[in-house]
Protein backbone atom coordinates (compact mmCIF):
# COMPACT_ATOMS: atom_id res chain seq x y z
CA UNK A 1 0.00 0.00 0.00
CA UNK A 2 1.39 3.42 -0.93
CA UNK A 3 2.19 6.02 1.72
CA UNK A 4 -0.64 8.27 0.48
CA UNK A 5 -3.14 5.40 0.61
CA UNK A 6 -2.01 4.45 4.11
CA UNK A 7 -2.36 8.07 5.29
CA UNK A 8 -5.88 8.27 3.81
CA UNK A 9 -6.84 5.00 5.53
CA UNK A 10 -5.46 6.26 8.87
CA UNK A 11 -7.27 9.60 8.56
CA UNK A 12 -10.56 7.85 7.73
CA UNK A 13 -10.21 5.54 10.71
CA UNK A 14 -9.57 8.54 12.97
CA UNK A 15 -12.55 10.39 11.44
CA UNK A 16 -14.82 7.35 11.94
CA UNK A 17 -13.98 7.20 15.66
CA UNK A 18 -15.23 10.75 16.23
CA UNK A 19 -18.76 11.41 17.57
CA UNK A 20 -21.46 11.74 14.90
CA UNK A 21 -22.06 15.39 15.85
CA UNK A 22 -18.42 16.15 15.04
CA UNK A 23 -18.63 14.34 11.69
CA UNK A 24 -21.78 16.30 10.74
CA UNK A 25 -20.01 19.52 11.79
CA UNK A 26 -16.92 18.78 9.65
CA UNK A 27 -19.07 17.94 6.62
CA UNK A 28 -21.11 21.13 7.06
CA UNK A 29 -17.95 23.19 7.47
CA UNK A 30 -16.58 21.79 4.22
CA UNK A 31 -19.85 22.53 2.36
CA UNK A 32 -20.00 26.05 3.81
CA UNK A 33 -16.47 26.83 2.65
CA UNK A 34 -17.19 25.53 -0.87
CA UNK A 35 -20.46 27.46 -1.12
CA UNK A 36 -19.05 30.52 0.69
CA UNK A 37 -21.92 30.66 3.18
CA UNK A 38 -21.92 31.70 6.82
CA UNK A 39 -20.73 29.09 9.31
CA UNK A 40 -20.73 29.89 13.04
CA UNK A 41 -21.95 26.65 14.63
CA UNK A 42 -19.93 24.38 16.88
CA UNK A 43 -20.31 20.61 17.27
CA UNK A 44 -22.15 21.36 20.53
CA UNK A 45 -24.88 23.15 18.53
CA UNK A 46 -25.72 19.88 16.77
CA UNK A 47 -28.29 17.74 18.59
CA UNK A 48 -29.10 14.35 17.10
CA UNK A 49 -32.51 13.03 18.19
CA UNK A 50 -33.24 9.30 18.28
CA UNK A 51 -35.58 9.52 15.27
CA UNK A 52 -35.87 11.79 12.25
CA UNK A 53 -38.26 14.60 13.25
CA UNK A 54 -39.60 14.81 9.67
CA UNK A 55 -40.24 11.12 8.96
CA UNK A 56 -40.30 9.54 12.42
CA UNK A 57 -37.81 6.87 11.36
CA UNK A 58 -34.87 5.86 13.56
CA UNK A 59 -31.44 7.00 12.49
CA UNK A 60 -29.07 4.31 11.27
CA UNK A 61 -25.34 4.98 11.30
CA UNK A 62 -23.41 5.39 8.06
CA UNK A 63 -20.54 3.37 9.52
CA UNK A 64 -19.78 0.26 7.56
CA UNK A 65 -21.87 1.41 4.59
CA UNK A 66 -19.72 1.22 1.49
CA UNK A 67 -22.26 1.56 -1.31
CA UNK A 68 -23.59 5.10 -1.45
CA UNK A 69 -25.31 7.17 1.18
CA UNK A 70 -27.46 5.58 3.84
CA UNK A 71 -30.91 7.17 3.53
CA UNK A 72 -31.57 6.57 7.24
CA UNK A 73 -28.38 8.32 8.38
CA UNK A 74 -28.46 11.67 10.14
CA UNK A 75 -27.80 14.77 8.07
CA UNK A 76 -27.51 18.42 9.01
CA UNK A 77 -30.14 20.64 7.43
CA UNK A 78 -30.28 24.43 7.20
CA UNK A 79 -33.86 25.42 8.00
CA UNK A 80 -33.50 28.61 5.96
CA UNK A 81 -30.68 27.94 3.48
CA UNK A 82 -30.02 31.65 2.95
CA UNK A 83 -28.98 32.07 6.61
CA UNK A 84 -26.19 29.49 6.47
CA UNK A 85 -24.99 27.26 9.29
CA UNK A 86 -25.76 29.45 12.28
CA UNK A 87 -27.17 28.52 15.70
CA UNK A 88 -30.95 28.23 15.56
CA UNK A 89 -30.97 27.57 11.80
CA UNK A 90 -29.90 23.93 11.82
CA UNK A 91 -31.71 20.70 12.49
CA UNK A 92 -30.73 17.05 12.16
CA UNK A 93 -33.00 15.07 9.83
CA UNK A 94 -32.48 11.89 7.84
CA UNK A 95 -30.69 11.91 4.50
CA UNK A 96 -34.01 10.81 2.97
CA UNK A 97 -35.99 13.70 4.49
CA UNK A 98 -33.25 16.14 3.51
CA UNK A 99 -33.30 14.94 -0.10
CA UNK A 100 -37.11 15.20 -0.23
CA UNK A 101 -37.05 18.78 1.03
CA UNK A 102 -33.95 19.74 -0.92
CA UNK A 103 -35.69 21.35 -3.86
CA UNK A 104 -39.41 20.98 -3.21
CA UNK A 105 -41.68 23.64 -1.76
CA UNK A 106 -44.09 22.87 1.09
CA UNK A 107 -46.96 23.18 -1.39
CA UNK A 108 -45.35 20.65 -3.74
CA UNK A 109 -44.80 18.18 -0.90
CA UNK A 110 -48.46 18.57 0.17
CA UNK A 111 -49.65 17.96 -3.40
CA UNK A 112 -47.52 14.83 -3.73
CA UNK A 113 -48.77 13.57 -0.34
CA UNK A 114 -52.40 14.13 -1.39
CA UNK A 115 -51.77 12.37 -4.70
CA UNK A 116 -50.10 9.41 -2.96
CA UNK A 117 -53.08 9.16 -0.59
CA UNK A 118 -55.46 8.83 -3.55
CA UNK A 119 -53.27 6.10 -5.04
CA UNK A 120 -53.20 4.26 -1.72
CA UNK A 121 -56.99 4.35 -1.60
CA UNK A 122 -57.18 3.05 -5.17
CA UNK A 123 -54.67 0.28 -4.43
CA UNK A 124 -56.68 -0.87 -1.39
CA UNK A 125 -59.79 -1.16 -3.58
CA UNK A 126 -58.11 -3.64 -5.94
CA UNK A 127 -58.84 -7.25 -4.88
CA UNK A 128 -55.86 -9.58 -4.35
Amino acid sequence: MSTAAQKLKTNKACYDRRPPEWRLWVSAYTRARKKKIEFTITPEDIVIPSVCPALGTPFVSNRGISCGPNRSAASLDRIRPDLGYVPGNIIVISVRANSIKNDATADEVKKVAAWLSTLQGATNAIPN
